[in-house]
């Protein structure tokens, strides 16, 4: 239905939409990305795709230009653009779809149906994961394959009801049950088995985060703000704030620490020793989860404060307009990202 509309009115759906997204993107665009280089070729069209679930969208955002320049009508209120290269994956987490967006021609080409239990998508190496956080089923197929999936198919792994999976290139696949109280790891050159596992100590009802930072895994519960990692366990109920809303950085390759966003700043946990450093405090906002990309980290809070830094230099840049009820999350392509609301 919201196809067949959007084809009668593509004008008036684009200016009500984009405006929607660009509030928030395009304003982050000087914040991520300074001294970016127009005329820089990639293997990619340069831009990165958002959404926005309020409108039910997709928009690409033109990095050169700083405007929405297209938009693709979804389905869901809760939709996630996973992308990398030429790779553009809306999820829709309401429908369980997975659309693949042709990104030279802004267009849906196929529809995947996902697993209905809290689906989410990851890109790791030439593989896609799918895992329904509800159930605990991971599959892990061929990005070429993927076109094929079928959700009721036998899933590679169980982790386990509320499990919560993070993928990297080199890293591989890493998942936490709080049922079982284990952590896995799939490494890339085996993605059939588990390669090593380890035994946490956690509620088994725990709300579990987690993620990679380059070698190494870490998996926080917000609850008892326990930090988990293979060294041992670091407490950070003396920095965080028991309605802090912790949230753990987004898995990455390139990361050299630990990051975890909070309601009142950002620390920064070393991956050897564990030792604890505020990168920012006296923030008065629901954060978004920290990325890195490169050399640079960034955060995020709805009390309107974006933070960057790359490689020593640091600072902190004004976000306008962020609504205290957003939901901010960043968006990467491959070296772009942009902060979405």
């Amino acid at each position: 239905m919201i196809r067949r509309w959007f084809a009668q009115h593509r004008s008036a759906a684009l200016t009500a939409v984009s405006g929607s997204l660009v509030a928030a993107t395009v304003i982050a665009l000087a914040v991520v990305h300074p001294g970016f280089e127009a005329q820089r070729l990639d293997l990619n069209d340069g831009a990165v795709w958002v959404v926005n679930g309020e409108r039910q969208a997709v928009g690409r955002a033109n990095l050169q230009v700083g405007v929405l320049d297209s938009v693709i009508p979804g389905e869901g209120a809760q939709l996630e653009a996973v992308q990398r290269g030429s790779d553009v994956i809306v999820v829709d987490a309401v429908n369980a779809t997975a659309e693949l967006v042709d990104p030279a021609r802004s267009e849906v080409m196929e529809s995947v149906p996902l697993p209905p239990d809290e689906p989410a998508l990851m890109l790791a190496g030439s593989n896609v994961v799918v895992h329904s956080g509800g159930s605990g089923e991971t599959w892990v197929t061929a990005r070429s394959l993927f076109p094929d999936f079928d959700p009721s198919s036998v899933a590679t792994f169980q982790f386990g009801p509320e499990s919560a999976v993070a993928a990297t290139d080199r890293y591989g696949i890493v998942a936490v049950s709080p049922g079982l109280g284990e952590v896995y790891r799939v490494v890339p050159e085996r993605v059939d088995r588990v390669d090593r596992t380890w035994s946490i100590d956690v509620d088994d009802t725990a709300a579990l985060q987690i993620t990679v930072a380059r070698d190494r895994w870490a998996v926080l519960d917000a609850g008892t703000r326990l930090l988990h990692t293979e060294s041992g366990v670091i407490d950070l109920s003396g920095v965080i704030a028991a309605a802090g809303e912790p949230r753990l950085a987004l898995a990455s390759d390139a990361a050299a620490e630990v990051l975890v966003a909070h309601r009142g700043g950002l620390l920064s946990i070393a991956l050897d020793g564990g030792a604890i450093t505020e990168l920012v405090t006296g923030r008065q906002g629901a954060a978004a989860p920290p990325v890195v990309v490169g050399d640079c980290a960034f955060a995020a809070w709805t009390d309107g404060i974006a933070w960057r830094r790359c490689g020593e230099a640091v600072r902190e840049l004004p976000l306008a307009a962020v609504p205290a009820a957003a939901e901010l999350a960043f968006t990467v392509r491959d070296d772009r990202l942009l902060l979405n609301d």
